[in-house]
């Protein structure tokens, strides 16, 4: 299956839908780490740092979320393994051993059936892998690139912890700079995204195209106009 971009945008309309469902970003976003908290008390955390009865780390994880999705506009060097790592640095800095630093030991997955042990990631093959990004988007499209990068950080756990809400907003920056839209899980599929995410641990290739055509069906959105 080839993943052509569904929405070609102007900058403008990729700014203005960033920014505009940057409550709902967030708040989806969130559910990786099984966040409690309601949309209306991570739009009070994203708009006051505060909201009534979240949890002092509930909180800092929104904030971090904030701060990593804000990136994507602020971060304009041409080096999106340097991005990632920032992200990482952002978002998972109160959880993992070293933020931002690619990971050097052992951890594991807990999937549906067992406990997924990714290898450890060399250096070297992970800066060749963002590298070589800039290069496929002459064959290949954003939306493509954006979900097989999200696949690529998750699968292969390539920080110490945070690698899901990284490699969200990972894809959403490669998606911003082709003006492809956003990329969003939202709540309704989470339980189905969480299933295809465990068999993709578990399984093979067959495993993680079901996934991607999942993803592109259900989370890349955009303006649609009549």
């Amino acid at each position: 299956m080839t993943y052509p971009n569904k929405y070609n945008l102007s900058p403008k309309e990729e700014l203005f839908i960033i920014k505009k469902n940057m409550i709902e970003l967030i708040y989806n976003a969130g559910q990786f780490e099984s966040l409690s908290t309601t949309r209306l008390q991570t739009e009070e955390v994203i708009k006051y740092n505060k909201a009534n009865n979240v949890s002092v780390n509930e909180l800092l994880t929104i904030i971090n979320l904030k701060k990593g999705f804000e990136l994507i506009e602020k971060f304009v060097k041409n080096d999106m393994f340097e991005f990632a790592k920032s992200v990482n640095r952002l978002v998972a800095a109160e959880d993992a051993l070293a933020p931002g630093e690619i990971r050097t030991g052992n951890v594991q997955v807990p999937t549906e059936t067992q406990l997924y042990i990714p290898s450890i990631p060399a250096q070297k093959k992970v800066e060749n892998y963002f590298l070589n990004l800039s290069l496929k988007t002459s064959s290949s499209s954003a939306t493509n690139i954006a979900l097989e990068t999200f696949l690529y950080i998750t699968k292969n756990q390539l920080f110490w912890d945070g690698n899901k809400r990284t490699a969200l907003i990972v894809a959403n920056k490669i998606l911003f700079e082709a003006n492809a839209g956003i990329f969003s899980i939202p709540e309704a599929i989470f339980v189905e995204f969480n299933k295809l995410l465990s068999n993709y641990y578990d399984g093979n290739e067959a495993e993680k195209e079901t996934l991607k055509q999942f993803l592109y069906k259900n989370t890349i959105f955009g303006i649609d106009y009549e």
